[in-house]
């Protein structure tokens, strides 16, 4: 209940106030393009807004003409380039094995688009992650259960560790409440890492690690007091 609150609390504020944008990510680098390249595709973009602005068929004429002379430009550039580059690697094999590679892609490993799974095909990424995450769940749990991990009096590493290595020792563990202070600062230190199949990411919980500290504290505490952790929670 705890966490269903504050997940149904927090996530429309999120929703409102940092909601998920998609961007384009090039994998691929263009180091050929300079000023002069960059400057001509600023002056398409912006003849192909007042194109579309205006519906003007001459401004339509003027985006067509730059475009191809990025179009030209880019290519010549690109050309220009790897030549030099070619060039300037000479006789080492290796270093040309390594342009052309790059030149050609093969260094690129694009992220599966879709999963065969139980004769459906998965293309939601998020499904994707979770069918897999589930599938290798499955797999550690059936190999653990295919162990016999449960202790017996006449287990040899069992007795070795209470005879020899445990005997007389007192050792005693127990959880401790953590504290909301605790927490913030936690979320304060935190890693920054790109956002997982939640969409949440480690820079918008440090932003209000000092609102969300108290609730977090006392799911937690609440959970190690149950002793159960909801699947969602982990």
């Amino acid at each position: 209940m705890a966490l269903h609150a504050f997940n149904d609390l927090l996530g429309p504020i999120i929703d409102k106030y940092a909601p998920v944008k998609k961007q384009t990510v090039r994998n691929v680098g263009a180091p050929w393009l300079d000023q002069e390249l960059k400057e001509l595709m600023d002056q398409r973009n912006k003849a192909k807004a007042e194109a579309i602005r205006s519906a003007d068929v001459s401004l339509w004429n003027i985006y067509r003409k730059l475009r191809n002379n990025v179009t030209k430009l880019n290519k010549n550039k690109k050309k220009m380039y790897y030549q030099n580059r070619i060039i300037d690697a000479r006789m080492d094999s290796k270093k040309i094995w390594n342009i052309l590679n790059g030149l050609m892609g093969k260094r690129c490993r694009p992220t599966p688009s879709f999963l065969e799974a139980d004769e459906n095909i998965l293309t939601n990424p998020v499904e994707i992650a979770n069918y897999l995450s589930s599938f290798f769940n499955d797999r550690i749990q059936k190999l653990r259960d295919s162990m016999d991990t449960r202790k017996k009096k006449d287990c040899i590493s069992s007795k070795l560790i209470k005879d020899k290595i445990m005997n007389d020792k007192m050792c005693n563990f127990q959880f401790e409440n953590i504290t909301a202070d605790t927490v913030e600062k936690l979320l304060r230190v935190a890693r920054e890492t790109p956002a997982g199949i939640d969409n949440l990411d480690v820079k918008l919980f440090k932003t209000v690690a000092d609102l969300i500290a108290l609730p977090i504290s006392f799911i937690i505490n609440l959970s190690l007091k149950k002793v159960f952790v909801l699947q969602n929670g982990k």
